[in-house]
């Protein structure tokens, strides 16, 4: 059976929060299963939240800053703070232009771009432009162009 994978990647808050919670709880000595019976929540959950597999808000976070100890206004504050990048960061980008970028039309395709991991290109007939030489690209647009004529190397302000 395949494990089932977020479409959303971690963002670099997410594992800092995590990270940081992880440190927290093991300074004080604290075992997950001592911290979720205290707090009264899943133990499950918050292992997924301490190994950045899940978001979660700054009202679950202040909950274990307590228990920890942690009194330190900019401590908490700095914790607090990750919860919210965290949050911002999984907003589509496409959401400012909600208004020219209808949903129904393109918001699939939007989705399915953004939780891409890799992209693959396939062109049997031509050489990708970034790995085209000079050369290679001049005897392409002569031959698709012939309305153009010859690009010569002295038009195009080269030495040959």
């Amino acid at each position: 059976m395949a494990l089932k994978k977020s479409l959303v990647p971690q963002s670099v808050y997410r594992r800092q929060l995590a990270a940081c919670l992880k440190e927290l709880r093991d300074a004080t000595g604290l075992t997950l299963t001592a911290v979720a019976d205290q707090l009264e929540v899943n133990q499950g959950s918050l292992s997924r939240i301490e190994n950045g597999e899940r978001g979660t808000t700054a009202v679950l976070v202040r909950a274990p800053l307590d228990l920890y100890g942690v009194e330190d206004e900019d401590r908490r504050s700095d914790v607090l703070d990750l919860v919210r990048a965290d949050k911002e960061q999984q907003k589509p980008w496409w959401r400012k232009y909600s208004t020219v970028l209808t949903p129904t039309r393109y918001g699939g395709y939007l989705t399915l771009e953004a939780g891409a991991t890799h992209l693959a290109s396939y062109q049997p007939m031509l050489v990708p432009g970034l790995l085209q030489t000079e050369d290679y690209a001049r005897a392409v647009i002569s031959q698709m162009r012939k309305d153009l004529g010859r690009v010569s190397k002295a038009r195009t302000g080269r030495a040959g």
